[in-house]
């Protein structure tokens, strides 16, 4: 899921603080205890603002979902894209150790995956899983 207009129309950094604090939000409580009202607070922004921008919790959970799981490609392929010349070996062990590194580096959205892997409450989790099965680095 793409943001609304009026969310990519925000500063960068702004876009960046939401996406943080959402992510810390959902990988903490999960999709189902997930407080918008939390967020806000934390954000210091009007309710209205998140729906403006994502629609719905549904809509700013697929966001930030969507937006944690391309960080994690990225840095993937740039792994991927630096090794093209190393024997396939080579290449595993350093896709192995840059997802490893990627994961402690980024603690909350290591959370964030594991919960939509084990919380069956989420209302939408068998079409993300099927999504994230179907995209490759």
């Amino acid at each position: 899921m793409t943001a609304l207009k009026t969310f990519q129309k925000l500063s960068d950094a702004k876009q960046e603080r939401i996406t943080r604090i959402a992510v810390e939000e959902f990988s903490e409580k999960g999709y189902a205890r997930a407080s918008i009202n939390h967020i806000v607070s934390r954000l210091g922004i009007a309710k209205g603002s998140i729906f403006q921008y994502f629609g719905d919790k549904k809509g700013l959970f697929l966001f930030v979902l969507n937006s944690a799981m391309e960080k994690g490609r990225d840095y993937l392929r740039t792994v991927r894209d630096q090794t093209g010349n190393e024997s396939l070996f080579t290449r595993l062990e350093a896709s192995l150790l840059a997802g490893h590194f990627f994961l402690q580096k980024h603690p909350m959205i290591y959370r964030l995956y594991i919960r939509i892997m084990f919380e069956y409450e989420i209302p939408f989790r068998n079409e993300i899983l099927l999504s994230l099965r179907g995209k490759t680095v």
